[in-house]
C-alpha cells in the first residue's frame, strides 16, 4: 500500500525542510517504501519527520483520503483506520485529514471513540449549499478549459454529482 508514501511525499513538496529530511529517511531505508508494515511507515515517513521540524509545516494542510472503502482490503482498512484514530496528539494543529467513504461499520467504528473525529454526513448539509457549491467548482473549471456549458447544463451535472456523494470523516 503507498497510502503514507504518498502522503510523504506530498507533504515534503510543501515544505522544503520536511523534504530534506525525508531525503534522508529514504536514503537510509530503501526497503521501508515497500513494506507492508504501514504502522512503520505512518512513523518513519510522517510521524518522525514531522517532530524533526523546528516547529509546525510552513502552512496548513488538509490531507484527503477519499473513497478508503473502495481503496483496499478491511483488515488493511482497519490498520489505517487505527493509525488516523490515534493520530490527534501526534500532528500538528496546522494538518488535517478529511476521509471520505461509505458508511460502513467496519470505517466508523474504529473512530467514533477518537475525541478528534468529527464525523459529518453530507445528507446534513443543506442541498442548496451544496449544490451551489458544486455548481461553481464545474462552472470554474470549464471555464478554466475553455468550454462553454449553459446554466441548465452546470444545474444537471452539479446535481448528479450531489446525488453521488459520499459520507464524509474529518481528523482534527
Amino acid at each position: 500500500m503507498k497510502l503514507f508514501t504518498t502522503i510523504a511525499h506530498d507533504l515534503a513538496d510543501c515544505d522544503l525542510h520536511l523534504h530534506q529530511i525525508l531525503v534522508e529517511v529514504i536514503s537510509n531505508a530503501h526497503l521501508l517504501r515497500d513494506t507492508a508494515d504501514i504502522t512503520e511507515q505512518w512513523k518513519k515517513f510522517i510521524l518522525e519527520p514531522l517532530s524533526q521540524l523546528e516547529g509546525p509545516l510552513s502552512r496548513n494542510v488538509i490531507i484527503v483520503i477519499d473513497a478508503l472503502d473502495e481503496s483496499s482490503a478491511e483488515a488493511t482498512r482497519l490498520d489505517i483506520l487505527h493509525i488516523l484514530a490515534a493520530c490527534d496528539a501526534q500532528l500538528s494543529s496546522n494538518i488535517q485529514i478529511v476521509l471520505t467513504s461509505w458508511p460502513i461499520m467496519d470505517i466508523r467504528q474504529p473512530l467514533l471513540t477518537s475525541q478528534h473525529v468529527q464525523a459529518r454526513s453530507l445528507d446534513d448539509i443543506k442541498v442548496v449549499s451544496v449544490a451551489h457549491d458544486i455548481t461553481h467548482y464545474i462552472s470554474t473549471t470549464l471555464k478554466e478549459l475553455g468550454t462553454a456549458f449553459s446554466e441548465k447544463d452546470l444545474e444537471q451535472l452539479a446535481t448528479n454529482i450531489r446525488k453521488s456523494m459520499r459520507v464524509c470523516s474529518t481528523f482534527i
